[in-house]
């Protein structure tokens, strides 16, 4: 789903053929950094709304320089089932740990 929904043709996830993309932020450590987005939002729910509005919150650092607004396309929320959309929240959520999260969000 992660593929089929272009999602790699931007981000990178460790260990996933064809998602090396450097565009956008890696996603190796999503449910670790994305607890600790928004006070009180759980993961998943953060992941969520990154994905149906993903200006709602830039990432400040992508892997070269500042992650660009208007880059992510805007339509996941017509062009994705919600079945496709939580098995892909889901995926995402399942990614990483604190403490790598820790050492990826350093300056």
């Amino acid at each position: 789903m992660f593929d089929s929904a272009g999602c790699v043709a931007c981000h990178a996830i460790k260990g996933v053929g064809g998602a090396g993309s450097t565009v956008g932020p890696h996603l190796y450590m999503t449910e670790a950094m994305a607890a600790t987005r928004r006070p009180g939002d759980s993961a998943e729910a953060y992941i969520r709304e990154s994905i149906l509005d993903p200006n709602a919150f830039i990432m400040p650092n992508c892997p070269t320089g500042a992650c660009p607004s208007g880059v992510m396309p805007q339509t996941f929320a017509d062009t994705l089932s919600p079945e496709d959309l939580d098995t892909i929240v889901s995926y995402l959520a399942a990614l990483g740990t604190s403490a790598e999260a820790e050492v990826l969000n350093q300056p």
